[in-house]
């Protein structure tokens, strides 16, 4: 009897360290499940950062790429501009050689 007594409680015990050990893995598991959803949330927020910096960086390669085309627009213009200056300047000094070949 006292064998079977024996046996029972360490059935019992057995039972209580089962119970035990399942508590803890659920707690574990509600804690990984917790830090999951946490992990996803951040993980969603810098998707989206990294999609405004992308934004931002395009946004900026565009206004480069303008500048550099303004950039070349004027350096034609002062090109052009010091041509018919030159093309003037040096007309005037045809006159200027005609008329002392006249005189």
């Amino acid at each position: 009897w006292k064998q079977l007594s024996r046996s029972g409680h360490q059935a019992i015990n057995d039972d209580m360290s089962l119970i035990d050990e399942l508590k803890r893995v659920k707690r574990k598991l509600k804690d990984i499940e917790e830090k999951y959803s946490l992990t996803q949330l951040q993980y969603q927020h810098l998707l989206e950062e990294n999609q405004e910096i992308k934004q931002t960086n395009m946004n900026l390669l565009d206004k480069v790429a303008q500048a550099m085309q303004d950039k070349e627009d004027i350096q034609y213009e002062i090109h052009e501009i010091k041509k018919h200056s030159k093309s003037k300047s040096h007309h005037g000094r045809h006159k200027k050689r005609d008329k002392v070949r006249r005189d």
